[in-house]
């Protein structure tokens, strides 16, 4: 899976980067450099791992237990 980070800087200037795949992951750093590796970790960390696997969508049936 391929993430999609949007990086600003505010006007206090503090780094905002957020997932656009992933609503509600959003991290702030002091550089934009540490905000992209933050967004990317919080990324992955909340991306399910069964995802990856192709379980996301399906429904465990008797032939899967």
């Amino acid at each position: 899976m391929k993430f999609t980070i949007e990086s600003e800087q505010e006007t206090e200037g503090r780094w905002l980067a957020e997932v656009i795949e992933l609503p509600g992951v959003m991290v702030y750093g002091h550089s934009r450099q540490e905000a992209l590796a933050k967004a990317q970790a919080l990324a992955l960390r909340s991306w399910p791992s069964g995802w990856n696997m192709g379980k996301c969508c399906r429904k465990e049936t008797e032939n899967d237990l």
